[in-house]
């Protein structure tokens, strides 16, 4: 049988399809019986998806080539003083706005 600190400790092998079949049973079966370990389960799946949904992200065509061809320029340049409201390119910062398609 696990207990709360065991559903804790191994919430990521569970998540992964690490544990044996016995404990996963023990595992599922203890989050079945206490809802603090339940909740707790189900934010770190949120967490998880989140996170990916996050993390997976594509960047925007040419993105690479800009990058590369401001740094070239600022080599070229001689400069090599930094500017905190600007970028390590010398690009403005820019916050992400909005990403609605359309405002009425």
């Amino acid at each position: 049988m696990m207990d709360c600190r065991d559903v804790f400790e191994r919430a990521s092998d569970f998540h992964d399809g690490d544990l044996s079949d016995r404990d996963c049973a023990a595992f599922a079966q203890h989050l079945g019986s206490c809802s603090t370990c339940s909740e707790f389960y189900r934010t770190f799946e949120q967490t998880i998806l989140l996170a990916r949904t996050v993390l997976v992200r594509t960047p925007e065509d040419g993105l690479p080539e800009r990058i590369v061809h401001r740094h070239r320029l600022r080599i070229a340049s001689g400069s090599t003083t930094s500017d905190p409201t600007t970028g390590s390119l010398g690009a403005p910062l820019r916050r992400p706005g909005p990403t609605s398609a359309s405002s009425h």
